[in-house]
């Protein structure tokens, strides 16, 4: 399912990331395509200290649909990889496998 991606965050899935439904709340998956962006561009060594006066990286927009739902006790790969690669802009795309259940998630 990742083969297409060039780079791969494994992350396990901890009981706080559950919500009172006994899955994984939606907001989580953000923070995990936060975790695995940022290991992705330290990977690539595009984090340096920035001057006080220099502007970093803004996320823009973002947006996930949701597969399959997950839940404590497993641990998940998250897919990296980049559509689009100019100076004024990164597309990213993104994709959550469970490996407990081998499948894609969101």
């Amino acid at each position: 399912m990742l083969k297409d991606f060039s780079f791969i965050k494994e992350i396990p899935v901890f009981w706080r990331d559950m919500d009172a439904f006994r899955h994984v709340n939606n907001v989580v998956y953000f923070r995990w395509f936060k975790i695995a962006r940022i290991a992705y561009f330290e990977k690539l060594g595009a984090f340096k200290p920035l001057p006080d006066t220099t502007i970093g990286p803004i996320l823009v927009e973002t947006s996930a649909r949701y597969l399959k739902a997950l839940t404590y006790l497993d641990t998940i790969s998250v897919g990296v990889k980049s559509i689009h690669f100019s100076p004024e802009k990164i597309e990213q795309r993104y994709l959550i496998v469970s490996q407990r259940k081998n499948y894609a998630c969101t």
